[in-house]
């Protein structure tokens, strides 16, 4: 084996390995989510239900994918109401379409008409999510606005193992391998994993509940913004700070509305949700209670911040620069304003 075993460990599975010759409590023990197939076309996956039994049984988070086989949009909102019959009493927060060869004349609409069927009974709490085989991504020349995520296959030499080959587009997980071994089953598997080019955790793919309407740096990110939010396309130069001084807000608000945890990481032409000033940002005075924000770096004089510094409460004891800079009580250094919370 030429390259390592990335962590966390994402596994797909269809009837292709039988639930009979899979030791799933072996099997949960290496990987942190399983994505079963529940569909071809509109044919049942015959081991669906066994897989989603066993690895339930071992508390291994579980999304669902179809592949896509219609050959016009309206085959394709018939397979997306197949998938939703056949998944409904789980529960699921992701479904994944996986979309491998052109059966439709027209790829782009015939997928479309599917994601929007399946919105439709899936409601707002769930994501949809697609596969896109990557020497057929052009081609397609699907919508990824769509999606709420995307996962692309890419081997390399193909020995199980991730060996640094990579997609050619952007993603959100990477299958690296059809040919992973794992302990408590005797064939081959598909194996993914995370990809470096977003700054969500598997949480984020695993969660019951969808924590928000997207991330600010999935591929596919939000395109409208509910109340008290608007919808910024991120353009070559953009930083978090730096949006957040042009709308008013702070940082920790942007990374909050965007689901981003502590993560800065935003990229060229996703869109971020950017909390308005009414919202998000009270007016900062001296006397203001302020918290020092953990993303925070240098002093307004350029020293560095004490990491004991971050996270505390202080008052505002003067302000300089229009109110830009607010020199903070007990500490006595100057801080930018982009890098304090105001408290009250």
């Amino acid at each position: 084996m030429s390259g390592i075993i990335p962590n966390p460990l994402i596994l797909d599975v269809s009837e292709y390995q039988s639930s009979k010759a899979m030791n799933y409590e072996q099997l949960a023990k290496q990987i942190n989510l399983v994505i079963v197939r529940v569909q071809y076309g509109n044919i049942e996956d015959k081991e669906y239900k066994n897989h989603i039994a066993g690895f339930s049984k071992q508390g291994v988070p579980i999304a669902a994918y179809a592949y896509f086989a219609a050959t016009s949009e309206a085959d394709a909102k018939g397979e997306a109401q197949d998938f939703y019959k056949r998944t409904k009493s789980y529960g699921f927060s992701w479904y994944w379409i996986d979309v491998e060869t052109a059966t439709a004349p027209n790829m782009r609409n015939a997928v479309a008409a599917y994601v929007k069927e399946l919105r439709s009974l899936i409601g707002p709490d769930a994501h949809i999510g697609a596969y896109i085989a990557n020497h057929m991504y052009a081609a397609f020349n699907l919508n990824i606005e769509d999606f709420d995520a995307l996962w692309i296959p890419a081997y390399g030499v193909d020995d199980g193992t991730y060996n640094g080959t990579n997609p050619s587009y952007p993603c959100d997980l990477h299958q690296f391998t059809d040919q992973g071994r794992l302990a408590g089953y005797a064939g081959n598997v598909d194996l993914s994993r995370l990809t470096l080019t977003h700054s969500r955790g598997l949480d984020f793919f695993s969660a019951a509940k969808k924590a928000t309407t997207a991330s600010a740096n999935s591929v596919a990110a939000p395109k409208t913004a509910a109340a008290g939010l608007t919808s910024h396309k991120i353009a070559a130069g953009d930083t978090l700070s730096a949006l957040a001084l042009r709308f008013g807000t702070t940082v920790e608000a942007i990374q909050k509305a965007n689901n981003m945890g502590s993560s800065t990481l935003i990229i060229v032409g996703n869109t971020l949700l950017i909390p308005t000033a009414s919202t998000s940002k009270k007016t900062l005075k001296v006397g203001s209670l302020v918290k020092v924000n953990q993303t925070a770096a240098k002093w307004a004089t350029g020293e560095a911040i004490p990491s004991w510094v971050k996270g505390k409460t202080y008052t505002v004891q003067k302000l300089r620069n229009n109110n830009e800079e607010a020199l903070l009580q007990d500490v006595l250094s100057w801080i930018s304003a982009k890098d304090i919370t105001v408290q009250d």
